[in-house]
C-alpha cells in the first residue's frame, strides 16, 4: 500500500513535532511546567503573528490550557 504525497506529509509533520517534544523532554534544562509555558508562549506569538491562523491557535492555546469544546466540534481526531 502506497502513500500519497498528503499523507506522507502529514505522517512527516507529526514525525517532526514528536522530535521537537522529545527534545524539550530529553533536555535536563527543562521540567515540564517550562516546556508547558515554552508551547504557550508559541502558540502566544502565533495568535499575535497570523492574522488568518489565529483563531485555530488560539483553540490550539485554549486545550492546551485544558478547555473542552463541544464534542460536537467539526474535526475527526485520531491519537
Amino acid at each position: 500500500m502506497s502513500l500519497n504525497i498528503m499523507e506522507s506529509y502529514q505522517i512527516r509533520r507529526r514525525e517532526i513535532l514528536a522530535e521537537i517534544i522529545c527534545e524539550y523532554i530529553e533536555d535536563a534544562d527543562y521540567d515540564a511546567r517550562r516546556i508547558y509555558e515554552e508551547i504557550l508562549s508559541v502558540l502566544a506569538s502565533e495568535v499575535q503573528g497570523r492574522e488568518e491562523a489565529s483563531k485555530k491557535a488560539i483553540e490550539v492555546r485554549e486545550l492546551a490550557m485544558g478547555k473542552r469544546f463541544p464534542a460536537d466540534m467539526p474535526g475527526d481526531y485520531v491519537i
